[in-house]
């Protein structure tokens, strides 16, 4: 009898972890998704990327499959394909067609990052054969500054990474391989470059010699970059893939100069590499997961290509915690942590490293994170300055058919539209929309930008505080 009561209570509290697994899920979700709302509601989402994805849907269902207008380098309508291949976004537009607009979007990431917890809480369960250690697992998840950030930092595709390519590394280690395989063409969906995450892949399988599998994973991960890079983005863009032409200007112009600078001046390449801002991001990276991950042996394999990726890159966002790129190297961090986790039963000290790990996974969302208790959360980030309050008013004086020019912070809640372009001083567009906040409430900037439109012909329509819509239609009123 005695030993029936001590199962059932062993059993009730295995349970009870289990449910406040899927609460805690819940929570942080909710939370991610409240600040995301919040964030655009009070005018903090930015053109770039916000406006652009919202702009690309909304066309979408207007019946221009996959268009939008706003890039600085060519302001005319013209497809989303020709700056990225995304082809898993394609399975939102039944999702954004019932609600078209930017929550709808927002709500989809912050789910998406939310589920992105359930297969490294999953893979936890069965390799640390402990409930209470995979639910530590779970709240390094959310305590992670990238993850935080990612949700926060408007919307991107890179988020639905986190969870497709989760479940994928989920099903290699549980030999699924069926589902393998449908979770990581969905993942090689989600963007061009996630087909170097998937040679990787192949590589570490050929490790654990599955040939056969590892070296199809191989091909089919480079066959599918390639064909990105060289065949679909260049056919609607009329040029080569045009990030390779800025970013990585420490090695050449193109594809064909980058690849063998970076081989053939392996110093430079080093140097590239260890600049302080990059080491800076790669100690955040390994700080927020306790270090441990370092202890994932060959499966580390399947961080190089990333991390080479985002390191070698002369933008500074690509190496950031507040950007969306790190999304890439999320499932393999946190699978790589649990794998060192495993192995730190090895060691007497293993008892200290989960309380270890959770405490620098806290003292790193405090540092980096967008918690209430980080340093980097502010009031100001969820309040609407007094401006924005004739943003409805303004909107209604611009005819849908008539191009627009705007400013952030405003282009975000304007892309429900076509002819849409971010501000340039040389702009054509039939309206203009200027913001103070654009130039961080520069009020000297903000007046010598209107003083150039009415040069150019442009006159007020409408100017209350530190927002101003004017107009080059002599016929408007």
């Amino acid at each position: 009898m005695q030993q029936q009561k001590i199962r059932f209570k062993a059993s009730t509290l295995s349970m009870a972890k289990q449910y406040l697994a899927w609460v805690i899920i819940a929570l942080f979700g909710s939370y991610g998704l409240l600040v995301a709302w919040l964030r655009h509601d009070t005018f903090h989402s930015l053109g770039l990327d916000m406006a652009v994805f919202n702009q690309v849907f909304w066309n979408t269902i207007h019946g221009r499959f996959w268009e939008f207008s706003l890039e600085l380098s060519k302001a005319t309508p013209h497809s989303y394909l020709a700056n990225h291949f995304s082809p898993l976004l394609f399975l939102l537009i039944p999702l954004y067609a019932i609600a078209p607009t930017v929550h709808t979007l927002l709500t989809l990431q912050s789910l998406a990052l939310a589920l992105g917890a359930v297969p490294i809480y999953l893979f936890a369960k069965t390799t640390l054969q402990n409930t209470t250690k995979s639910l530590i697992v779970l709240l390094v998840y959310f305590f992670s500054p990238f993850v935080q950030n990612i949700n926060l930092f408007d919307f991107h595709e890179i988020a639905f990474f986190v969870p497709l390519f989760g479940f994928c590394l989920l099903a290699m280690f549980r030999k699924r391989w069926r589902w393998f395989w449908l979770f990581l063409i969905l993942s090689l969906c989600v963007k061009e470059e996630v087909g170097l995450v998937g040679v990787a892949l192949g590589l570490y399988l050929l490790t654990q010699k599955r040939y056969k599998i590892g070296f199809a994973v191989s091909l089919l991960s480079l066959t599918w970059f390639v064909v990105a890079l060289k065949i679909i983005i260049p056919h609607f863009s009329g040029s080569e893939y045009n990030y390779t032409a800025y970013r990585y200007q420490d090695f050449g112009t193109s594809l064909n100069q980058i690849l063998p600078n970076m081989i053939l001046h392996p110093l430079h390449t080093l140097a590239v590499l260890t600049r302080p801002a990059k080491l800076y991001f790669v100690a955040i990276l390994l700080f927020s997961t306790g270090l441990i991950g370092l202890l994932g042996g060959t499966f580390l394999i399947c961080l190089i290509p990333s991390l080479l990726y985002l390191l070698l890159a002369n933008y500074p966002g690509q190496y950031s915690y507040t950007t969306q790129y790190a999304a890439v190297l999320l499932p393999t961090l946190f699978f790589a942590m649990i794998l060192g986790l495993q192995k730190s039963k090895a060691y007497r000290l293993n008892q200290w490293i989960y309380p270890a790990i959770l405490v620098m996974a806290v003292t790193t969302t405090a540092l980096f994170g967008a918690l209430p208790f980080s340093r980097r959360f502010a009031a100001s980030q969820w309040s609407m300055a007094a401006r924005y309050q004739s943003f409805a008013t303004m909107q209604a004086m611009i005819p849908e058919n008539a191009s627009l020019a705007a400013q952030d912070y405003v282009l975000s809640h304007l892309a429900n539209r076509r002819l849409l372009e971010m501000y340039s001083d040389n702009t054509t567009a039939d309206f203009i929309w200027l913001d103070a906040a654009s130039s961080g409430d520069n009020i000297i900037l903000y007046d010598h930008t209107k003083e150039i439109q009415l040069n150019r012909g442009y006159r007020l329509v409408y100017c209350p505080d530190t927002l101003c819509l004017m107009t080059k239609l002599s016929n408007h009123q």
